[in-house]
C-alpha cells in the first residue's frame, strides 16, 4: 500500500501505471499497474494489481529492426529508462538525466519531435522522440529513437548523387551542341 501506484488507484478510483521499480520479493524491474475495486457506493473495498516484468519490453525493442548504429530507449514518465537498445543492462533503471540527449527532449517538453545530438558512444544521430500515452509508461513517457545520421542520409545523398550526375551530364550535352 506504500508503493505511488496502489495510492494513485485509490484517490482516483481508476486504473493506475506506477513508475520503474525493483520488485521487494522478486528483485526483477517491473512496473506495476493497479485497479481498484469498488463497492455500492463507489468506495474501494480491494485493489488488483500486477507486475509487468520488463524483459518483454526490452525484446521489443530489440526486434524493432532499425538500421545498425541505432539507439532506442523507452523512458517513463518519471525520467527513468525503462527499455534500450543496444546497452539494456547498462542503461534500464538508469535515469534519463544521465543523457544529454534525453535531457533535451524533457526540456523541450514538447509531444513528439526531433532533434540532431551526438550520443555517448561518439556517434552522430537524428533523434525522433514521441510521447507516449499508454498504461505501460502512464502520461508523459517517451520513446526515443536515433538513428546515425550517415544511415538517415544515405538516401537523401544518393539522390543528390545522381541529379547532380544528370545535370552534368546533360550541361556537357548541352555545351557540345551549342559548340
Amino acid at each position: 500500500a506504500n508503493r505511488p501506484y496502489f495510492q494513485r488507484a485509490i484517490a482516483t478510483r481508476a486504473f493506475a501505471v506506477g513508475d520503474f521499480q525493483i520488485g521487494y520479493v522478486t528483485h526483477i524491474p517491473t512496473i506495476n499497474v493497479a485497479l481498484p475495486i469498488l463497492d455500492e457506493r463507489k468506495e474501494p473495498f480491494a485493489v488488483i494489481y500486477a507486475a509487468l516484468e520488463l524483459s518483454w519490453l526490452d525484446q521489443m525493442t530489440k526486434l524493432a529492426n532499425l538500421p545498425p548504429e541505432s539507439s532506442v530507449w523507452v523512458v517513463d514518465r518519471g525520467g527513468t529508462i525503462i527499455a534500450s537498445a543496444p546497452d539494456s543492462a547498462k542503461w534500464v533503471g538508469r535515469s534519463s538525466e544521465d543523457s544529454p540527449i534525453a535531457r533535451e527532449v524533457f526540456r523541450t517538453n514538447a509531444s513528439e519531435g526531433t532533434l540532431p545530438g551526438r550520443a555517448a558512444d561518439g556517434v552522430e544521430r537524428i533523434y525522433a522522440f514521441t510521447r507516449i500515452h499508454s498504461a505501460l509508461a502512464g502520461n508523459g513517457g517517451q520513446v526515443i529513437v536515433g538513428v546515425a545520421k550517415s544511415m538517415a542520409l544515405r538516401g537523401a545523398r544518393k539522390i543528390l548523387e545522381w541529379q547532380l550526375l544528370s545535370l552534368g551530364c546533360i550541361a556537357l550535352v548541352t555545351l557540345g551542341a551549342a559548340w
